[in-house]
Order: C-alpha cells, then sequence, then structure tokens
C-alpha cells in the first residue's frame, strides 16, 4: 500500500459537557484527539500489506509513531507514542489519524469492514483505556506452545510475562503491536529501576560524607539520602539550603558504589561556572564545562570525564549527541526552565536518557499547579497520572476549561511526596551556616561587548603612556573614566549608551529570574547594590514589571528622609527589595533581609564586606 497524505480539514471543535464529570472530561479528550486527527496533517505509511496491520504516522513534529490495527472491533488497535501508553483514553491523535485513512478511502474503507470483531491470529497488544497493560486478543487458548511457554491469559485477558522473557519467542505464532512492545520496554525498565532503588536504599544506610571535602549539615544528609533512595527524585529546597552540595554528594555515592560513570549537569549558563567551582570544592574533581561551537561540545560531551555541565540553550542542539552519550545521572538545576510542559527545552528534556535523574529547583510551583505537572512528568509520570486526569482532580474549571481555582491540594501533597523534598530556610534555621556565598556569571550583549571593549583599549592607551612618563590631572581623570565606563558596560549597555538602540543587560535578566525565584519562596526581604544609581533605576523597572514591592537608598535621599524609607521597608511585608548604593547604605543596620544581591563590586574589597555587614552582624 502507498503513503497516505492528510491534509488539514476544517471541523467544529469539540466541547465538553462538565469538566466536574470525570467521565465527560474523558469523552471530551477522545473527541478532541480525534479532532487532532483531523484538524492536523499527516504522512501515513502501511507497513504491511494488509488493513489490519502495522502503520508509520508522521505528524509536523517529524517523529514518527507506529500504529497497530488489530481488528474490525477497535477495542485493540493501539499506538506505540507516550500519549497513548499513559493517557488511559484508548486512542491518540495518530491513531484516529490512520482510522481516517481508512475511511476516506471506499476500497481501504471496504476492506476494513470485511475485518472480523477478533484476530485469527493470536495478538499481544496493549490496553490503552483505562490502567495500561498486556493483553491477549484472538485464539490464544487454541496455541499448546502458547500454554508451555507458561504464558496463560487471566480472566481479565491481561498477560503477565516473566522478566527476562523475550518476545521474539511468540513469533511467528503471535504478532505483536508496537504498543505492546513499548509498554513492555516500560515495565523492563521500571522493574530494573525499583530493584536498584532497593540496593540504594540498602546501601544509603551506611552513607558516610567521607566522600566529601567537608562536611555535610544533618538536614543536608537527609536530601542525600532522598535522592540516593529514589533514583528519579525532586528536591525543592528553598534558595541557600545547598541543593548543589547535596546532588554532588549523592552523584559521589554513585560513582563511588559503581553505579554510574559519568553525570550530565544541566543549568543556566550563569551557573556552570558556579557548579564546577562546587564539585573541585567538595570533591577536589575536574568538571568538563560544555562549551564552544557545535564541533567542540560534540567533542566534550563523548570525554570521559565524570562530570559535565551545559546551559539548557544547547541540549536541543547537542540531542543526538546527547542520547549516544547515555548518562548515568541527570541533573537539572533551576528546573523551572522546564515548567511549561510544551516547550523546546521541556521537548529535549523529556528525550534524555539517565539511569538517575535529580530535579533542582527552589520554586516547584511559580504560577500554575501546570509547573508542578511538568516537573513530576520528568521525574516520575505515574505519580499524577495523565493531564486531563490530573486538570480534573486538583482544579476547578469554568464552563470553557478555564482554570478557576485549585482544589485537593492535601491530596496532592500526599501524591508526590514520595519523590519530593521541600524545606523551608525557617524549618533547618538552626543547622544552617552563618552566611554562604554564590556567584553567577553571565555573557555579555554584542553592544555591550563592544562598549568594553572601546573604553578598555582608550585606557589602555592611556596606560602606556604612563609607562613612559607622568600623566597629567586631566588624562588621569579620563583614563578613570574610561575604567570606570568599561564597568558599567558589564552592568548594561544604557549606562554608557542612554540612546542606544541596543538595549538589555543579560545580568539584569539573572536579577529577574533570581528575584522572582526567592518571593515565590516565601517572604523574605532581599538587599540589592550597586554602584550606579542609574543600574539600580534599571533593577527597579525588573521589580515593576514582576510586581514585587521595593523602595530605593542613594546618596541623593535626603539625610531626613533615610530612617522612614528604611522603616518602611522593614515592616511592610509587600515591600520586598531595598535597592541601595554604597554612597547611600553607609552605616545601615539590616538584619531582617535574607538575602543580598551585588550587581557589582566595588574596587575596594572592604566596601563589599561592608555591603555583607549591613544585614549579616
Amino acid at each position: 500500500m502507498r503513503a497516505i497524505r492528510l491534509r488539514e480539514l476544517e471541523r467544529e471543535a469539540p466541547v465538553c459537557a462538565s469538566f466536574d464529570d470525570e467521565e465527560a472530561v474523558r469523552r471530551y479528550e477522545c473527541e478532541v484527539r480525534e479532532h487532532r486527527a483531523y484538524s492536523e496533517p499527516y504522512l501515513v505509511t502501511p507497513l504491511d500489506d494488509r488493513i489490519d496491520g502495522a502503520y508509520q504516522v508522521e505528524s509536523t513534529s517529524g517523529v514518527p509513531h507506529l500504529v497497530d490495527i488489530v481488528d474490525g472491533s477497535g477495542e485493540h488497535d493501539g499506538c506505540a507514542c507516550p500519549d497513548f501508553l499513559t493517557s488511559g483514553l484508548g486512542t491518540c491523535k495518530h491513531l484516529e489519524a490512520v482510522r481516517r485513512a481508512i475511511a476516506g478511502n471506499r476500497a481501504r474503507r471496504a476492506l476494513f469492514e470485511r475485518l472480523p470483531s477478533s484476530p485469527a491470529q493470536p495478538v499481544l497488544a496493549v490496553r490503552g483505556a483505562g490502567e495500561p497493560a498486556l493483553i491477549a486478543v484472538g485464539p490464544w487458548q487454541r496455541r499448546p506452545s502458547l500454554r508451555r511457554l507458561g504464558l496463560e491469559p487471566a480472566p481479565d485477558g491481561t498477560v503477565t510475562l516473566p522478566r527476562d522473557f523475550d518476545l521474539a519467542t511468540l513469533a511467528p505464532v503471535v504478532r505483536v503491536t508496537h504498543g505492546a512492545s513499548a509498554w513492555r520496554s516500560i515495565l523492563r525498565q521500571r522493574a530494573v529501576s525499583e530493584g536498584r532503588s532497593q540496593r540504594l536504599r540498602r546501601a544509603v544506610r551506611k552513607f558516610s560524607t567521607d566522600l566529601l571535602t567537608r562536611p555535610l549539615f544533618p538536614y543536608q544528609i537527609e536530601g542525600v539520602k532522598h535522592l540516593l533512595g529514589r533514583g528519579r527524585a525532586l528536591l525543592a529546597d528553598d534558595m541557600g539550603l545547598g541543593k548543589t552540595v547535596q546532588t554532588i554528594a549523592a552523584c559521589e555515592t554513585l560513582l563511588t558504589l559503581g553505579e554510574a560513570r559519568t553525570v550530565l549537569i544541566v543549568c543556566p549558563a550563569s551557573l556552570k561556572a558556579q557548579w564546577a567551582s562546587e564539585i573541585l570544592r567538595y570533591t577536589g574533581k575536574d568538571a568538563l564545562v560544555i562549551g564552544g561551537p557545535s564541533s567542540q561540545r560534540r567533542h566534550q560531551l563523548r570525554s570521559d570525564a565524570a562530570y559535565k555541565v551545559m546551559n539548557y540553550e544547547v541540549t536541543w542542539r547537542e540531542l543526538d549527541v546527547l542520547r549516544e552519550l547515555d548518562a548515568d545521572v541527570l541533573v537539572l538545576d533551576e528546573a523551572q526552565r522546564a515548567k511549561n510542559f510544551r516547550t523546546k527545552t521541556a521537548a529535549t528534556l523529556r528525550q534524555i536518557p539517565s539511569r538517575f535523574l535529580f530535579v533542582l529547583t527552589g520554586t516547584p510551583v511559580e504560577n500554575r499547579l501546570d509547573d508542578l505537572y511538568s516537573l513530576m512528568q520528568l521525574v516520575d509520570p505515574r505519580l499524577l497520572g495523565p493531564l486531563w486526569r490530573f486538570n480534573h482532580e486538583f482544579h476547578e474549571q469554568g464552563r470553557t476549561g478555564k482554570i478557576l481555582a485549585y482544589k485537593n491540594l492535601g491530596a496532592l501533597r500526599e501524591r508526590i511526596a514520595p519523590a519530593v523534598l521541600r524545606r523551608r530556610k525557617e524549618e533547618v534555621l538552626t543547622q544552617l551556616p552563618p552566611i554562604t556565598f554564590q556567584t553567577r556569571y553571565t555573557a555579555l550583549s554584542p553592544r555591550q561587548v563592544s562598549l568594553e571593549e572601546e573604553y578598555r583599549q582608550r585606557a589602555a592607551k592611556l596606560a602606556r603612556v604612563a609607562e613612559h612618563r607622568p600623566l597629567t590631572r586631566e588624562e588621569t581623570q579620563r583614563l578613570l573614566a574610561y575604567l570606570l565606563k568599561a564597568r558599567q558596560a558589564c552592568d548594561a549597555a544604557e549606562l554608557c549608551d542612554p540612546q542606544t538602540d541596543e538595549p538589555g543587560s543579560p545580568k539584569l535578566d539573572e536579577f529577574e529570574g533570581l528575584i522572582a525565584e526567592i518571593c515565590e519562596q516565601g517572604t523574605a526581604k532581599i538587599l540589592v547594590f550597586s554602584e550606579w544609581v542609574e543600574m539600580l533605576k534599571l533593577a527597579a523597572r525588573r521589580l515593576v514589571k514582576l510586581g514585587v514591592g521595593y523602595t530605593m537608598l542613594h546618596g541623593g535621599i535626603p539625610t531626613d528622609r533615610r530612617p522612614a524609607l528604611l522603616d518602611h521597608f522593614r515592616a511592610d511585608p509587600n515591600v520586598r527589595v531595598l535597592l541601595s548604593s554604597d554612597a547611600g547604605g553607609t552605616g545601615l543596620n539590616l538584619q531582617v533581609a535574607s538575602y543580598i544581591l551585588h550587581l557589582d563590586l566595588p574596587w575596594n574589597p572592604a566596601r563589599l564586606d561592608q555591603r555583607t555587614a549591613r544585614a549579616h552582624r
């Protein structure tokens, strides 16, 4: 049979009768998949010279999926795609596309209508409606060879295969559908994973911090045991509680036990150097930071380095190499980057294979419960089930499906508890060190690079003059001005060129994300320092964008107004951020703040210590 190209057809979109009725939602979701079989283009390629055979279906994603038509009943057909195997609906858009291709041609439709309601040959299929299971379809009882293999179907038709059973031994007696083969692989992976978890749970009882060059706090040891005991887990501690070191300890344990050889850490670009630094600090090992052009990245990924660190933005570009790498441990830091289940980054992360997965985020729920659902799909899709059922169980939905409120949150916390560990800072306050530091690195924009280089070269020219003679007072002032402008260029292009047609600052982008994460964690106050008032004003714009309350203190604020301004910051729970210059902040006592962010660093290290001392005394 030739390939069949299906074009988009306009059809009225389905409507759910009631989002409060699970059965109505189930029917609606099935109708949605049927609608997508008509509203999207497909290429359907028959793989057998028979109507009840296998079909390859390609949609706009370009990823081929395999569908099997089993008989004329429509009850045993299936697909090997994740939606069919996990939705519990018994259908998917690929299966519906094949049915559309058959129904749309008179000859194919006639062949299908002559199919019996049960196949003449025994078939091992997968039940997609309800809880997925392998099922026996057709005349299994008439095949003594199947009984000799111990493959006696249960009364409900389900078949349980021994763990090491090879499906190839069923041929040619039994037709094994592609969906059944895919589901069998999933079951075997789960069995292997559970066996590994049991071994690790026994081993973790003897966990020792001697693996690291520095000791862990008691709550951090519990975090390590959580990661190891689950194998695929979400660590959602507040920022500053040491998710990084807990993860490094878990990875070192796996490397020591021989359970892992390669650890791949995916994080924002600004944290790559931080991860490498922490790995060296706690293990004495050098981590390989992946960067450069694609050819260099691919060479690095194929190296034998135990720890490899890369940023999210390049994962989809190197997906084929990441699949080939087959890392033993995959660490996703700042995992809110993958929260939107339908983004390209999230889709890529779901395709990176790994035996262990550690997902790290301080804000598992940022704006919507769907954020949590997306993360749990990476960790363990079984915990929350298909999205349609998750929405039905934990959302109040309006007539059109719009989410109005959340419900059953206690049940949700209980559901995810086995895989998610979250500690708030106040819960472990007595165990925390006096202060912790973190450095984040951001790349400059092209305009910033140009400005910084321009001012640095001007300064270098005057410095070369100074090697031969003393600079005049005017030349010295120009040299200092050039150096200042070069520093400002690293903050934001607007500080050097307010009229630039290329505004923007990666540093402020990182600042915005950091503030959002801290504010989601609770009521912590934040001090933000910069040497320049204009930089503080640019930061203030980002706070307005986030809807975060702030106040600003700098040398231009009259002295008699400062006490009231500071009291406002201390007392008003809606004012989360104090933006301060060094000139304005001299002598402050602000222990109410839990976080200090330095947008830039002063020349004098003593002034940096003074900034920190204003909140930590």
